[in-house]
């Protein structure tokens, strides 16, 4: 009968009654937070703004999260007349002349009574001039801090300019402004200008407080809960830094940004890339980061960060405010994935993120408490970020400058005519302008790589340009050079020929040319060869540091023979030892070292020699670059001692 549950309908509705909770408590939840009133947000801020007003009381001269963006003034509109527009923006967006305070623990936004705007009189400067003046003014603004708690955090400054020209310049926290706001804006701000009055329609009803309001209420505990359930166990072991080995550090934190343009046929080939693997353009330049980052590191997962701006509603297209949620992206590595396996992941982790975004960023953290680091920011540090290439978000607010970079490395892409038009923002605290250059060659390297041929494995993918394999395999390894093959000896006889006056040696008070060293290593080889020493004998030579010394080891190479040096200081046992290990049959000695006990080895008194009649002329003994020039022996600490020819 209609209207009346029989067995079965009731046995399964028990079955599933979890579910069925789960289902009926979202649905209710949804239903708690439908409505958006306006006027009802008071002086709330958003868990973005939350999360920045903390990083500000943590380095309040911290520029990183400073905008700025110059723009040419409307046509046909005066200084006064600009200001006057201006004016009436900021009366209608409260966040437009809002500051943050903090009251009973928690941050609020403080909206003061009117605008913050100046005008500067450039008009007698050249445009040359006044050019230069005005990216003066730009950089300086985008590194000056913000007093959030006593003043706004969006300044203006109209420019007067020769030919009845204006320029306007917008400095801004990231806490009142994200991309997006600034087309707004500039588009508003042109309506106003020549209309003369508030454009009737341009703004909605909504206060961004109220869109603040509404994300804490649509955060619903149940929702919640299970997503901050599910970040914990997927970012658990996550490691604590994602980040590329930095090359130098000790700088006071700074940002730069490299920018670079891949072609229109690359850009297309990763367009099909992605198309072919149901996934989008940014997942595969998620994938290619991912790629790199393990090259670069060695790490089997990584997580990356997507700065996501959110407008859920249509109430929020064209509401001026921060709509930034901070997705975190971790991709497993350690399998050695495809790089087409690897865009799946890259397109799984941005999809599971998007489900599970009623816990923020900055309940995540919480939740998971990682190790805190003040320089940088906790669970990622390098970052993904794709713009709307239509214009809106690139061409339309003008190039929007920053004071600093947010994260380590992040890498901003847009599509415009139809090429990749990137950049690389990154802490020049961290990184030297070349390692960041070379960063870029690597991901347009993978990428190029990738879409010729998806299906290999991402640690075969090349990571250097054919330009870079050379230089480093070539050009650094460029090592080859002319060797003199001839012996020691023989290169030595040739410097006394060229330098005989020049000074070969000195010690304590004694000091030797090279030929009054020559003539006395000859003397000595002339005499040794008369002692029996011939081309091919080993002798031992225990004598004090000396000029002496050196010109006995000199004579032994003379005669073709191979020296063994012992430091008389050595224990007796281990200087017997090396004589008998390596069967020398000469010793020479000073006087100092004497063992004349040995069996088999001749002892010759240096000092005794008569060189008075011995030839000072060179031996001429043919010697081979194969003879044996000497024999080391190692310390032996951790055994017997073995020496080395």
């Amino acid at each position: 009968m209609p209207g009346v549950l029989d067995a079965k309908t009731r046995q399964d509705i028990a079955d599933q009654k979890a579910e069925l909770i789960k289902v009926l408590q979202a649905q209710a939840d949804a239903d708690t937070v439908s409505e958006i009133v306006a006027g009802s947000g008071g002086n709330e801020i958003s868990l973005f703004q939350e999360r920045l007003w903390v990083i500000h009381q943590l380095e309040p001269a911290s520029t990183a999260y400073n905008l700025a963006v110059l723009w040419p003034g409307a046509p046909g509109v005066d200084a006064e007349q600009t200001v006057a527009a201006i004016k009436r923006l900021v009366a209608v967006n409260n966040i437009l002349r809002a500051g943050y305070r903090e009251q009973a623990g928690r941050p609020y936004m403080h909206v003061f009574a009117e605008a913050s705007v100046q005008i500067v009189d450039m008009s007698h400067l050249a445009d040359k001039a006044a050019l230069e003046s005005l990216e003066r003014d730009r950089r300086s603004a985008t590194h000056k801090p913000f007093d959030l708690e006593n003043g706004p955090a969006v300044l203006w400054t109209v420019y007067k300019l020769n030919s009845s020209r204006i320029a306007i310049l917008i400095s801004a926290h990231h806490i009142a402004l994200d991309q997006l706001s600034f087309v707004i804006l500039r588009d508003a701000l042109m309506a106003e200008c020549a209309a003369e009055k508030t454009v009737t329609g341009v703004w909605p009803a909504l206060q961004y407080s109220d869109y603040a309001s509404w994300q804490r209420r649509s955060q619903t505990p149940h929702g919640k809960a299970n997503d901050l359930a599910w970040w914990e166990k997927r970012l658990a072991g996550a490691p604590q830094l994602s980040t590329f080995t930095p090359d130098h550090g000790g700088e006071a934190p700074a940002g730069e940004a490299l920018p670079f343009a891949w072609d229109a046929d690359l850009t297309k080939q990763i367009a099909l890339l992605a198309r072919g693997q149901g996934a989008t353009v940014y997942m595969t330049l998620l994938a290619a980061c991912a790629a790199v980052l393990r090259a670069h590191t060695g790490q089997a997962d990584a997580i990356l960060g997507s700065p996501m701006g959110l407008r859920e509603r249509p109430e929020f297209e064209r509401l001026i405010g921060p709509f930034v949620n901070l997705l975190l992206l971790p991709i497993h590595l350690d399998d050695d994935p495809t790089f087409a396996e690897l865009i799946a992941r890259a397109r799984d982790a941005v999809l599971d993120a998007h489900e599970h975004r009623q816990a923020s960023f900055e309940d995540i953290v919480e939740r998971l408490n990682p190790a805190r680091m003040f320089d940088r920011s906790p669970l990622f540090q390098v970052s993904v970020v794709m713009h709307d290439g239509g214009g809106e978000a690139v061409g339309g607010a003008g190039d929007i400058f920053s004071g600093g970079a947010i994260q380590d490395v992040s890498w901003y892409a847009a599509e415009v005519d139809g090429r990749l038009h990137c950049s690389l923002e990154y802490r020049t605290d961290l990184y030297r302008a070349e390692t960041i250059s070379r960063l870029a060659d690597h991901l347009e390297t993978v990428v190029r790589a990738a879409v010729l041929n998806p299906h290999q494995k991402i640690s075969q993918i090349p990571l250097l340009k054919a330009s870079e394999q050379v230089r480093i395999i070539k050009q650094f390894n460029a090592t080859d050079l002319d060797v003199d093959t001839a012996p020691f000896i023989a290169q030595f006889e040739r410097q006394v020929v060229l330098t005989p006056e020049a000074t070969a040696v000195s010690f304590a008070s004694e000091k030797l040319s090279y030929d009054d060293l020559n003539r006395r290593a000859n003397a000595m080889a002339s005499t040794l060869r008369t002692l029996g020493i011939e081309r091919g004998a080993l002798v031992g030579v225990g004598m004090d540091r000396s000029i002496n010394m050196l010109a006995a080891l000199l004579a032994v190479q003379k005669v073709g023979a191979a020296y063994l040096p012992l430091d008389p200081g050595f224990p007796e046992d281990r200087l017997r030892f090396m004589l008998s290990d390596s069967g020398a049959k000469y010793l020479l000695s000073d006087g100092e070292l004497s063992l004349q006990e040995m069996t088999n080895v001749e002892v010759i008194d240096i000092p005794k020699l008569d060189l008075s009649a011995a030839s000072n002329e060179n031996p001429g003994v043919l010697i081979d670059p194969a003879d044996i020039a000497y024999i080391l022996y190692m310390s032996g600490s951790t055994g017997r001692p073995n020496g080395v020819v």
